[in-house]
């Protein structure tokens, strides 16, 4: 269901309409949004307000592109990882399995011994 948020960015006041379950998180979101465009107009006290929402806008999709960005490396690197270990596991347990053949043909069990 969704519920109204009221955050505060640059001193403007908004109304959200987000899902219930979202709402602190949407708080949160502006929050940090807001932290970011006042850092911005603290370094560059004469831009427009326009300005310093597009520039911290640009800023926070190049941190999201350097997130995706690493986490496709991390996770390029762990699914190397991976097969680098079922490689070595699908060995060791064929290794095992023609030791256990071989072992079996020099040592028959009592049950082979008895037949026919």
């Amino acid at each position: 269901m969704k519920t109204p948020v009221r955050v505060e960015v640059l001193d403007r006041e908004f109304t959200l309409q987000v899902e219930e379950s979202n709402a602190e998180r949407t708080r949160h979101v502006a929050e940090q949004v807001d932290r970011r465009m006042r850092a911005f107009q603290r370094q560059h006290s004469g831009q427009a307000k326009l300005t310093t929402a597009i520039v911290t806008a640009l800023a926070v999709a190049e941190d999201l592109e350097q997130e995706r960005d690493a986490r496709t490396e991390h996770d390029a690197a762990l699914s190397n990882d991976l097969r680098a270990l079922t490689t070595r596991l699908t060995e060791a347990l064929d290794e095992e399995e023609a030791f256990g053949e071989h072992s079996a043909a020099e040592n028959p069990s009592p049950a082979d011994a008895e037949a026919p």
